[in-house]
């Protein structure tokens, strides 16, 4: 089955609404796998959710049911704070590659993000920091490759510039070794 779920998510990254309109028990799978007891097939979802909703088109096609979405961001935010460290590492990824946006996002797009990061929970901004005062390094980078994602939308940097664990308008992260994570992600060239 997670053959057939890589398959179908490898072809929805290209062409997400012509899959899931030829394919709707593609999508149904994979939501039905966010809360599966096997844990390969909950990574499975996890990392199809991500890789399909990274372009705008398929962040549109994922993002399409607003009781679902609530139930997916949940999902992915309550992850994050999981023992089990791949699963909050692809939660995480998948984070990354719903807030990304190649372009200076439209009005459009920044509503519907913002909605889909306000259904995480009551504050995720703190929750994101919260996390990334875990002391391992892999999570450290992890949250500040969805920071910068976020970065690129204005409601975010808002909240960014008032989020405790902010100076001087960047994000300190508690133990982070700024230097080595600006490299790995690119943070750099920004």
């Amino acid at each position: 089955m997670s053959g057939i779920i890589r398959f179908f998510g490898y072809l929805a990254q290209s062409r997400p609404a012509e899959v899931t309109q030829q394919y709707p028990i593609f999508l149904q799978t994979v939501f039905s796998f966010l809360t599966a007891t096997d844990p390969a097939l909950r990574l499975i979802a996890i990392q199809t959710i991500g890789a399909v909703a990274h372009s705008e088109q398929g962040l549109r096609v994922v993002f399409d049911n607003k009781a679902r979405n609530d139930e997916i961001m949940k999902i992915l935010c309550n992850n994050i704070n999981s023992s089990e460290a791949d699963v909050k590492g692809r939660s995480l990824e998948a984070l990354t590659l719903i807030f990304h946006s190649a372009d200076i996002p439209s009005e459009d797009l920044s509503v519907l993000t913002r909605s889909l990061f306000s259904a995480m929970a009551s504050n995720p901004l703190q929750i994101l920091m919260d996390v990334s005062k875990q002391p391992f390094q892999d999570v450290h980078c992890a949250v500040l490759k969805v920071l910068r994602s976020l970065a690129k939308y204005k409601w975010a940097q808002e909240g960014m510039t008032t989020c405790p664990g902010k100076t001087n308008n960047s994000v300190l992260v508690s133990g982070l070794e700024q230097v080595h994570c600006s490299t790995l992600i690119g943070l750099s060239s920004m």
